[in-house]
């Protein structure tokens, strides 16, 4: 596995490496004088790498040589009986001690403390972690094919089985996403069909979807990127716009057909000379929108690069398409006199009574302008104040097909126990409804590391179409686990997701690293940490809290009598040696088998090493050959202290990990999170967030900044282009509606929160708004320049533009109605996106609608009155 491509590291949870183990006999040892120190001299004397050399090898000697042999000799030894007939000592009389004398010998694991099971059979539990630019999907194919080759080596008895694979999240996930492509781009089309009432004439936008998404995916696959969740994002939202700019263009192109009586040809000629400004305008606005986007830092940065540079690349395309291939196609298609049949018939009706309403809306709102800008003005105050109150995060907690769950016995507990509570709990949880597989590791967690009382489960969830009850949501599961886990008395056990972005913390919700400043204590450490999770916990923004340092692990501290030892002529090393041979793995040489190397390992067997009284009973030699036990000059004494000593950036260190409550968001847990530090942690400690946390503080205060440069961007571009300082503001104060109907979902809706695709999708409606804006400014800047005043010239543009833009604004929200009503893998992301592009644009597309005429009649007098004001200046 370590050698497939894209593999970073595979880990083994309850590692089984092979070993040669010796489990020496201390009672035998001291009744034939021998220490363990004696067998490693002699282990390692006996079982050497031998170079025996050549028989007849140069340079040569008087006599021929006519042959020269190589010399093979088995130094290193491999069968556990080899070992065995080690010499370990002579006597005098010539008697021998072998190794199988004074110590049983087997093939065995270089480690005991840990060990998994799988559904309650023992199992090798394996995780293979890839590389950060590898494609997980690449090494998921890899892994499964090596896995099914291998396995048809297996023994008898022997089978495997992959309980998790991150990456079927990702192909379900994927696989929804293309349905909802599929159908937003019929969506999109019919919805095109039902304005235009032509089959011939949704051609022309039909033809730009594949042809736009189509080459984005050959440039994002040319500059990198990989067809990943955030790129069939961006293409999904795509297919709403890269119809816009044709539907303009055949929209234009029909309306003088029908009105000037031209000949297609023409027609389309007279349209694209009117149109062709506005599709440059608002291609170069769209991308000085989401440029600014393209250089968020951190990890979230690389999430919005791809989005942003994949919308880029579809409209860009959707524009050069809109310049040259849909102009030929309109003249093709089209024809003079065409009329509706069927039910479309009713169509031009229908649009035609809703225009009207529309304009004497617009014609109202023209006559009472103060209202109306009073109207905006509250628009503006609603959008800053949902800006500053609405619930934020990071990345949506998905449904990965997961969980996690960390269980921690009472400190000190033994290896046994921690197995005997992990085969119950693991019982537990497989008979949990939603659950699939658990498999349990003892002697390890995630949040603990290596400990003896430590456990953890791996709980993998059922397929996504067999959990479509609310019960069996992970959330609800992981609630309903948490509880049953709560009645088991022998450990505290914690239940939780993955991070919402895998390699970053090991836990989902909020997690920090509470610091300890000064002395490094662990006791006060853990008296501080239980303060604060006991806080947390009270709270109720959080619905379990957890803490994983432990400062008062019972222990004993050895006490050496140096003095005494040297009187009776003991070596100090000699007596550290004894401890770690009989109590710990002591590593003495290594053999071969299979053609690999491994270790050969000295320890106490295990009746020898159960209770505090075996430690007395070692024995070690003195310089005078007389064997001492070791109770002579070792004491002990009982202490607690910290199991281990866990440290972030160079502080003592204890992990804190809270689960939020239901309807709580990442940016309101973090904000109680700190308000609990600050109230409860005493002087000397701190806080400092870690894992994902961390990457969602760091963005926070950087997306207003992101909005506002695109659009300050946006404006700069469009004073270029209307050579004006004071116009532009009717397009880009337009786009206040859109925002304002994005932040409306996220502050109504509990389950969402102003995440990275969320705010993804207000940067693209920002673009969208000020596009539609655009179409109509530029059309009223015509008919102001061509004579007409300032209100007429607003009422024309209105009037000629209301059918294209509301057509563009329609067939938007009714692309964007599969991300909104997604369910399964993913789902969290898509509708997160989903509901603040349709409340955005609904709204821009009916009020904000209203509104350009008004900003426009505004701004374009305030310009004029700038003009007379300096006579001497060209422009204002």
């Amino acid at each position: 596995m370590q050698r497939l491509p894209g593999v970073g590291g595979v880990s083994q949870f309850g590692q089984l490496e092979y070993s040669m183990r010796v489990w020496i006999n201390p009672v035998r040892m001291a009744a034939l004088n021998i220490t363990a120190a004696e067998i490693a001299d002699a282990i390692e004397k006996q079982n050497v790498v031998a170079a025996a050399g050549q028989v007849g090898a140069p340079p040569f000697g008087e006599a021929r040589t006519d042959f020269q042999f190589k010399l093979r000799a088995e130094g290193l030894l491999r069968e556990a009986e080899e070992f065995g007939r080690i010499i370990v000592s002579t006597g005098e009389d010539g008697s021998v001690t072998r190794l199988e004398d004074v110590a049983r010998i087997e093939l065995g694991s270089a480690t005991y403390a840990g060990s998994s099971q799988l559904n309650g059979q023992d199992t090798a539990t394996i995780a293979v972690h890839q590389e950060s630019t590898a494609n997980a999907l690449d090494i998921s194919d890899s892994i499964h094919a090596l896995m099914e080759e291998l396995s048809k080596k297996f023994p008898d008895g022997v089978s495997y089985e992959i309980t998790y694979d991150v990456t079927d999240a990702v192909r379900v996930s994927i696989e929804d996403i293309l349905k909802t492509l599929a159908l937003t781009a019929g969506l999109v089309i019919a919805v095109t069909f039902f304005f235009l009432a032509s089959f011939r004439a949704t051609i022309v936008p039909a033809i730009a979807i594949p042809v736009s998404l189509l080459g984005a995916i050959a440039l994002i696959y040319a500059i990198g990127f990989s067809a990943n969740m955030i790129t069939l994002f961006a293409l999904v939202l795509a297919i709403t716009l890269v119809v816009d700019d044709a539907i303009i263009i055949i929209e234009n192109a029909e309306r003088i057909l029908n009105e000037d009586g031209l000949d297609p040809r023409e027609a389309t000629l007279k349209a694209m000379s009117q149109v062709n400004r506005p599709i440059i305008a608002t291609t170069f606005v769209l991308a000085a929108v989401f440029v600014p986007v393209c250089f968020f830092p951190g990890v979230t940065g690389t999430i919005y690069y791809q989005f942003a540079a994949t919308i880029i690349f579809a409209f860009v395309l959707s524009a050069v398409n809109a310049l040259t291939l849909a102009p030929v196609l309109c003249a093709m298609v089209l024809k003079s006199g065409a009329k509706p049949i069927g039910l479309l018939r009713f169509v031009p009706a229908v649009i035609f009574w809703i225009r009207t309403q529309y304009m004497r809306l617009v014609a109202l709102m023209l006559r009472y302008l103060a209202i109306s800008l009073f109207v905006f003005a509250a628009a503006v105050g609603g959008t800053i104040y949902l800006f500053k109150t609405v619930p934020t995060g990071l990345i949506p907690q998905e449904d990965n097909g997961v969980l996690l769950a960390a269980m921690a016995l009472p400190d000190g507990a033994s290896l046994q126990r921690t197995q005997v509570f992990m085969a119950k709990a693991g019982a537990i949880i497989e008979k949990t409804a939603g659950v699939d597989t658990v498999t349990t590791v003892s002697g390890a967690s995630m949040l603990a590391g290596g400990r003896s009382n430590a456990g953890m489960a791996i709980v993998t969830l059922k397929p996504w179409d067999q959990r479509k009850n609310p019960n069996l949501h992970w959330n609800a599961i992981m609630q309903d686990l948490d509880q049953q886990l709560a009645t088991l008395p022998e450990a505290e056990s914690y239940v939780f997701p993955f991070p919402t972005i895998h390699g970053l913390g090991s836990t989902g919700g909020i997690s920090v690293e509470l610091l300890d400043l000064e002395k490094g204590d662990g006791e006060k450490l853990e008296s501080v940490m239980n303060a604060f999770v006991t806080a947390l916990n009270a709270a109720p923004e959080f619905v379990r809290a957890h803490g994983s340092f432990s400062g008062q692990t019972p222990q004993y501290r050895l006490s050496l009598d140096r003095d005494r030892a040297e009187a009776l002529g003991v070596n100090v090393s000699d007596i550290f040696t004894a401890l770690q041979a009989n109590l710990s793995t002591y590593f003495v040489d290594n053999f071969i088998l299979s053609e690999r190397v491994y270790w050969v390992v000295i320890s106490a067997d295990a009746q020898y090493r159960q209770t505090l009284d075996d430690v007395g009973n070692i024995y070690v030699k003195n310089s005078a050959g007389d064997s001492l036990q070791l109770r002579n000059f070792v004491s002990s004494e009982p202490v607690l202290a910290p199991d281990s000593i866990p440290r972030y950036n160079l502080f003592t260190a204890a992990s804190v990990s809270a689960q939020l409550a239901e309807d709580t968001s990442s940016g309101a847990g973090i904000a109680a999170m700190q308000r609990i530090a600050d109230k409860t942690l005493p002087d000397g400690f701190r806080i400092e967030w870690s894992g994902v946390t961390q990457e969602e503080v760091k963005s926070q205060n950087l997306v207003p900044y992101i909005l506002l440069s695109a659009l300050v961007l946006a404006y700069l571009f469009l004073v270029v282009l209307y050579e004006s300082w004071v116009l532009p503001f009717s397009i880009i104060t337009s786009t206040v509606f859109a925002l304002l109907g994005a932040l409306i979902p996220l502050a109504l809706f509990p389950f969402l929160t102003s995440n990275i695709f969320a705010q993804v999708g207000m940067v693209l409606l920002i673009g969208l708004a000020a596009k539609k804006a655009i179409m109509v400014v530029e059309f009223a800047n015509q008919q102001r320049l061509s004579g007409a005043s300032i209100r007429d010239a607003a009422l024309k543009a209105a009037e000629i533009r209301f059918r294209p833009v509301t057509m563009t604004g329609l067939c938007f929200i009714v692309g964007v109605l599969p991300l909104v009503l997604s369910s399964g893998a993913g789902a969290a992301a898509r509708v997160s996106i989903g509901y603040p592009v349709l409340f955005g644009m609904i709204l821009d597309s009916t009020l904000g609608l209203l509104m350009i005429p008004v900003l426009y009649a505004a701004f374009q007098a305030l310009r004029e009155y700038l003009i007379r004001l300096r006579p001497r200046s060209k422009h204002a």
